[in-house]
């Protein structure tokens, strides 16, 4: 899975603008995020997650319901070298993906 990071968004522009800088995922240098699923046991999903092109091994859990995978897990943003004091440590993140 890869993202392109600048097309992650917030309810502010100031802040959107803010998380594409330097400070946060710095954008202009660190294009994409990835996810490389290698393995997938019961009800979790494992794999390597690629953030400014530090790659951390995580586990998280995927629940199936009504034609969708949804996943909701959180990454502690020093553990891919984005260490802002007065931010939170953690993001949340939701995915959701249908299946036809």
């Amino acid at each position: 899975i890869s993202v392109d990071v600048a097309s992650l968004t917030s309810d502010t522009e100031k802040l959107t603008t803010h998380l594409n800088s330097k400070d946060f995922f710095d954008t202009a240098v660190y294009k994409t995020a990835t996810f490389k699923i290698t393995g997938w046991t019961g009800s979790n999903v494992t794999g390597t997650m690629t953030i400014r092109n530090i790659a951390k091994n995580i586990t998280f859990p995927v629940t199936f319901a009504n034609k969708v995978y949804t996943a909701d897990f959180t990454l502690n943003m020093k553990d891919f070298g984005i260490d802002q004091k007065f931010a939170n440590e953690e993001i949340q993140l939701i995915i959701t993906i249908p299946v036809k």
